[in-house]
């Protein structure tokens, strides 16, 4: 059951970073639209953040087994690199918002007079 649960594990993880790559493929294949930047760098740290928690888990399976147990020296460098992945995580959650307002702003002010022209000249 435990090897199971580790082999779920490994999808979910490779499936993020999988659909982030296709993500950034995605926006990086858009149009110049205001504020793409933004959600580019969004996507950069969130998953750069999940490479290394993906690196750090595989790391830590393959230096300690189930009958090994963390030195004070090992678990003081788990504590530090998973706080610097989390707080990329966060910052990379906090871009993404951002990116998301900014684009809102960049598509609005493309549409804005696409519209306005349609409107004034059917009549």
């Amino acid at each position: 059951m435990e090897q199971l649960t580790k082999i779920f594990v490994d999808l979910y993880q490779y499936g993020i970073v999988l659909a982030m790559v296709i993500a950034l493929w995605g926006v990086l294949s858009w149009p110049g639209i205001r504020g793409k930047g933004w959600l580019v760098g969004a996507l950069l740290v969130t998953l750069s953040a999940e490479l290394g928690s993906t690196v750090l888990q595989q790391l830590i399976r393959l230096w300690f087994g189930p009958e090994q147990i963390m030195g004070p020296d090992d678990y003081q460098y788990l504590w530090q690199a998973s706080f610097v992945l989390g707080g990329l995580s966060f910052l990379g959650k906090l871009l993404f918002v951002v990116s998301v307002f900014r684009l809102r702003a960049g598509l609005r002010s493309k549409v804005s007079p696409m519209l306005a022209g349609a409107g004034s000249g059917g009549e």
